[in-house]
């Protein structure tokens, strides 16, 4: 699938069973292995009800242009520190929180004290 067809099948309405088209899952997947371009977290975004403020933009990128993992709030604080994106660290919990609500990332407690966030769904 070319990235062109992803970005036009970002536009798209939900996905419902047997439509031909992606559920939210099925797209964050595509847009870690294609690199996640800024407009398709954009897209992404709109899509799940969340406006795409610069902060979500930048944090969304992070997340899921280097494909499934797993961060806690800490490690994407100093992500986006190193690429000089302007958030404190009640931003990155509350985007990563708003992130889980919607469905684009699942939370994991370890020892009840220790949160992480995984972009695979699955």
């Amino acid at each position: 699938m070319t990235v062109r067809t992803l970005i036009d099948l970002t536009y798209q309405d939900s996905a419902q069973p047997g439509d031909g088209k992606l559920s939210t899952h099925e797209r964050v997947s595509l847009l870690q292995k294609t690199g996640c371009p800024i407009h398709d977290v954009r897209s992404m975004l709109r899509e799940v009800g969340l406006r795409p403020t610069r902060q979500r933009m930048a944090l969304g990128w992070i997340l899921f242009a280097k494909g499934d993992r797993h961060v806690t709030a800490e490690m994407l604080y100093d992500e986006a520190t190193k690429a000089r994106v302007p958030v404190s660290l009640a931003t990155v919990y509350n985007t990563l929180h708003q992130f889980t609500e919607a469905g684009l990332l699942r939370e994991i407690a370890v020892d009840g004290s220790k949160a992480y966030f995984d972009t695979n769904l699955s």
